[in-house]
This record gives C-alpha cells, sequence and structure tokens, in this order.
C-alpha cells in the first residue's frame, strides 16, 4: 500500500518528541494537581536503569506469577556511578520503553529470557522466554536522487537559483509566522511497501520512501 507519512506535529508547525507530547501537556491539563503535589513527576536524565527486580507471587487463581517489585539504576550526573533503587508501589507498574535494543537488554539483565543464555552470564531465571532480543534485522536503505529540475543544478548564480532562494526565504516566513509550509512537514512525505520479483513471501519486501 501507499499512504502519507505521519508526523508529530503540532497545530504550530513545531515537532513533536515526549517531553512536548506528554509531559508538557499533562502539566498544562492538570496543573493544580502538580502544583498540589497529588502528581509527583521526577526526570532522571543521567539516570541509566540496570535491572529490574520482581517477586514470586500467586494470581487470583492461584497462578504462578513474577511480580515488578522495584528498579535498579545507576546515577551519573555528578560524573560518578552511584547505584539506587525505586521501588514499585502495589498498585504501581513499570513501563519498559527501551528501545527494540535496550528492551530485550534489560529484560535479559532482569532474568526473562532464554535459559541457557542467561544461565551461561551467571543471572538467575525468573521467566524463561525465548525470543527475547531475537529476530531482529537490518534495516537496508539506498538512495535514488532525481533531478527534475536541472536548472537548479548549473555553475554560477542564474535566475532559478535566485528564484529558489526567493522561495526558500518565502517558505521561511511562512514557517515562522504561521507555522505553515514545507519546513512544518515531515522530509519523508510518504511511503509505499510493495513486493518485488524477488520474494518468496505472500508479504511486500520492499518499503520506499518518497521525501
Amino acid at each position: 500500500g501507499i499512504a502519507y507519512t505521519e508526523m508529530n506535529v503540532d497545530d504550530s508547525g513545531q515537532r513533536n518528541n515526549a517531553f512536548l507530547g506528554y509531559n508538557k501537556y499533562m502539566r498544562r491539563r492538570y496543573q493544580d494537581e502538580y502544583e498540589s503535589g497529588a502528581i509527583k513527576l521526577d526526570i532522571l536524565p543521567f539516570a541509566h536503569v540496570t535491572k529490574i527486580e520482581f517477586n514470586h507471587n500467586r494470581d487470583k487463581n492461584g497462578k504462578a506469577v513474577a511480580m515488578a517489585t522495584a528498579v535498579r539504576f545507576a546515577d551519573v550526573s555528578d560524573g560518578q556511578r552511584k547505584m539506587h533503587k525505586v521501588k514499585v508501589n502495589q498498585n504501581g507498574e513499570v513501563i519498559l520503553s527501551a528501545g527494540a535494543f535496550g528492551s530485550p537488554h534489560l529484560l535479559k539483565l532482569s532474568g526473562i529470557g532464554a535459559k541457557d543464555e542467561l544461565e551461561s552470564f551467571g543471572i538467575s531465571v525468573i521467566k524463561e522466554l525465548r525470543g527475547v532480543g531475537e529476530n531482529l534485522s537490518d534495516h537496508v536503505m539506498n538512495f535514488v536522487r532525481y533531478h527534475w529540475a536541472p536548472e537548479y543544478i548549473e555553475q554560477g548564480v542564474t535566475a532559478k537559483k535566485i528564484e529558489r532562494i526567493v522561495d526558500n526565504f518565502a517558505e521561511f516566513k511562512e514557517y515562522l509566522f504561521r507555522g505553515k509550509g514545507y519546513l512544518a512537514v515531515n522530509v519523508l512525505q510518504a511511503n509505499a511497501f510493495i513486493k518485488s520479483n524477488y520474494s518468496t513471501a505472500s508479504y511486500p519486501d520492499l518499503q520506499l520512501y518518497f521525501a
């Protein structure tokens, strides 16, 4: 299929991130709760999580389960590595969101993964779960460039180049004062998933970006 690329860009044309999209929004929406202390949020930019601790318990059906009880992390904010431990409240939870490499790595350090691999590193097995950290593959990308306006690549200052500079200045003003225009959108405008003649599967094996 072919579709426009989704973007994390707000109405003012600014690129959004986790801080602007969640923290700033929540603080604005629940300002009174934050000021009263009912909602607490601590951001530790120099913390490196090293392990999630679990205890063995049983659910309401009597099935053995592992519950997260604490998170261990190293704080290097002052240039020295200091270990800390944060306990999880009874009704709390741990959200693991460390990326395609960090999340399985942390799961393995915490004792979740293939038993033989964990034991080879001296890690106690909390839950044998084969497949953690497996099946990762490279996303190879190749650039193909087409010039639809040869005048733009001529040597020297041409009328087309001057026109392009003027157009870019106009786009800059459009973005600066209205948050609109080419500068307010993603570089990758659209993408397509297609199946090549070399594919033996029933699903697409190529992804095309249009920038």
